[in-house]
């Protein structure tokens, strides 16, 4: 069983590779969060995207900064039964919501114009 600073020495590690949707996966997994269930998407632009997950529009685009996304990639899908049976991914949710209303979980990173 890792101590806390390996734990932490686990995170760091995978923030500072931190370069794209795979080290993002990599960090969840670190986290504890991991699943076999993903969605390639062929078409990863914001407007796929929302048209296929946000059909009852409760993403606000102008909350979510849609404009500057360049892409999204969907990393995995945690079901409910999934996140009641790790016990390390039940105890990040359970304190924040209805744990006996769970679904499921979306997990994407999404990519964005940075600025200077």
């Amino acid at each position: 069983m890792p101590t806390p600073i390996d734990k932490k020495k686990e995170i760091e590690a995978a923030l500072r590779s931190f370069t794209c949707a795979s080290s993002a996966a990599t960090l969840l997994n670190v986290l504890g969060y991991h699943s076999q269930k993903t969605l390639k998407l062929v078409d990863q632009t914001p407007q796929t995207f929302l048209r296929n997950f946000n059909q009852a529009c409760t993403l606000k685009s102008e909350k979510a900064l849609v404009s500057d996304w360049t892409s999204i990639e969907i990393l995995f899908q945690l079901t409910g039964d999934e996140v009641s049976g790790y016990m390390g991914q039940h105890a990040l949710f359970a304190d924040s919501l209805e744990t006996d209303n769970i679904h499921s979980f979306l997990f994407f990173s999404i990519f964005k114009c940075l600025t200077s």
